[in-house]
């Protein structure tokens, strides 16, 4: 496979969009990190341009102002995952949503004093298809509680509180 650097981006088509975590320097830094992390560099098909500029529209249109998301934001990763699907792409692969992931970003909501993962943007059908494979590999029952759109800011805003520079 080759190597998503930022020249190889650029080579098969990508521009640097608007939105700051599909940056080329973004795609970079989760590039580094799932590698940190022991993924195989990560397929990043789902960032074509046409499709970007898709995503940024739903974005808009359903509410969310351009935002930046630290890499480990899973709402919006399963959001673009649920939009491909509704825009008729097949579920494109992700490996940085693998169990290990989910379970590092689940650790991490808890240590930064969240009581669970609040995740608005999945649909009821795919929370429990969450829940019944977490059973099904051992985790415990992860509650899933959903809010309003303002929960994303509050969650941006708390992150910029404790220290991240983007999120």
């Amino acid at each position: 496979m080759p190597e998503y650097s930022s020249d190889y981006i650029r080579f098969i088509g990508y521009r640097c969009v608007e939105l700051h975590f599909v940056a080329l320097r973004f795609v970079q830094l989760f590039i580094d990190y799932s590698r940190f992390i022991g993924y195989r560099c990560v397929e990043l098909h789902f960032v074509s341009l046409r499709y970007v500029q898709l995503f940024i529209d739903y974005i808009r249109f359903i509410g969310y102002r351009c935002v930046e998301l630290h890499f480990v934001a899973l709402r919006f990763v399963q959001l673009f995952i649920d939009y491909s699907r509704f825009i008729g792409y097949r579920c494109v692969e992700l490996h940085f949503v693998a169990l290990r992931y989910v379970q590092l970003f689940i650790d991490y909501s808890r240590f930064i004093g969240y009581r669970c993962v609040e995740l608005h943007f999945v649909s009821l059908r795919y929370v429990q298809l969450f829940i019944d494979y977490s059973r099904f590999i051992g985790y415990r029952c992860v509650e899933l509680h959903f809010v309003a759109l303002r929960y994303v800011q509050l969650f941006i805003d708390y992150s910029r509180f404790i220290g991240y520079r983007c999120v």
